[in-house]
């Protein structure tokens, strides 16, 4: 739980130092953890934090996201915001910021993507959570 708990800290203290980085910028690890994705400027999400993912497999996730094919969960969600295909890879690589966590234990990285979300959902819409 201690854990845990660190990771919340460092991780809400990213967060509010505006840490976030483009996609091209980041450094990401073929480790698991968490990501968290915001909007440079505001277009659909009035410029914030709109996903936060966990994977086992950070760079492959995150990358697959700039991929035309993209992940479909997140996709799926994008294109009910009036994006197609094309657009949501532009859109993530050139108008979102990420932070990317390494946390190479599952539990405790379930446990953080999970506690992040419950947390921000109370301060905005996370596609995670949204039909």
């Amino acid at each position: 739980m201690d854990e845990v708990v660190k990771k919340i800290i460092k991780i809400t203290a990213e967060i509010q130092k505006k840490k976030f980085k483009p996609i091209n910028e980041l450094e990401i690890p073929n480790d698991g953890g968490i990501y968290i994705i915001k909007e440079k400027k505001s277009r659909l999400f009035n410029g914030r934090i709109f996903y936060i993912g966990r994977s086992k497999n950070l760079r492959r996730r995150v990358r697959s996201y700039v991929t035309r094919f993209g992940h479909p969960y997140l996709k799926r969600k994008l294109s009910k915001m009036g994006l197609d295909g094309r657009e949501i890879s532009r859109y993530l690589a050139n108008d979102c910021e990420f932070i990317i966590e390494k946390i190479d234990d599952f539990d405790i990285y379930d446990s953080v993507e999970k506690l992040l979300v419950a947390i921000h959902r109370k301060k905005e819409p996370l596609l995670n959570t949204a039909n």
